[in-house]
């Protein structure tokens, strides 16, 4: 199945900005339940987020199914407004992998599910909840992630370089969507994008190819923060 990557430019850094925020809230090895009738997923002793049921990854076939609400009347359709919101999304812009009931992925491919079902659903984070035979993939949208987040500009520098190692993005468009998404003012050359937001500075260098080559923290000359070579990550598990 064909993605396409146009939305992972436009959702995926903030996105997984908060995302890396979830995750230093919980742990892999926290035991997960789900509730479907209250649409609420628990983690341990200590959270409980409202979510949506996107879809299943069945491990034996490597197939997603999508939780449309059509499709399902086993599930109560509380829990699967973002599953439907998505396939109308899709739709509208004629993208199959949206629209598409069931097809096959690769087991990594859920994180691209879960990034940019945040970014079209507004959602603060995602989980892959591991069942066994396969992992159902959910939308959180919860009030205490909200307050909880801080848009920091020192995120900038493990997010963005994260990402575009995984994926093989338009990295200026990226990070132009990124800086948009946290309000930062940028100014756009054809090699470089700056950005301030009060106080903070980043600039951020590309290739003839669009390629991230340098990423700075130009607040004050004395902090400078460089990267010159973002460090390759194979997974966002990583």
């Amino acid at each position: 199945m064909q993605y396409d990557v146009k939305l992972m430019e436009k959702y995926g850094a903030y996105a997984l900005e908060q995302q890396l925020f979830f995750n230093s809230l919980t742990s892999k090895e926290m035991i997960w339940n789900v509730d479907i009738y209250s649409a609420e997923l628990y983690l341990g002793h200590s959270f409980t987020f409202p979510i949506q049921i996107l879809g299943t990854y069945t491990n034996e076939t490597g197939r997603w199914i999508w939780m449309h609400v059509k499709e399902l009347d086993k599930v109560p359709s509380r829990g699967l407004m973002h599953a439907a919101e998505l396939r109308k999304y899709g739709v509208s812009k004629k993208l199959e992998f949206l629209k598409t009931l069931e097809f096959r992925i690769k087991k990594n491919d859920l994180h691209f599910i879960g990034l940019i079902s945040m970014g079209i659903t507004g959602s603060n984070g995602y989980y892959l909840g591991n069942y066994g035979k396969g992992t159902v993939c959910l939308t959180v949208q919860s009030d205490y992630l909200k307050k909880k987040f801080v848009d920091s500009h020192e995120a900038i520098f493990t997010t963005f370089p994260k990402l575009v190692s995984v994926y093989d993005l338009n990295d200026k468009e990226a990070f132009k969507r990124y800086m948009k998404a946290k309000q930062y003012d940028i100014q756009v050359s054809e090699d470089e994008i700056f950005g301030q937001r009060g106080e903070d500075k980043v600039r951020a260098i590309f290739d003839e190819s669009r390629k991230l080559s340098k990423l700075e923290d130009v607040s004050n000359v004395d902090s400078l923060c460089v990267i010159d070579e973002p460090e390759p990550v194979s997974s966002l598990d990583s």
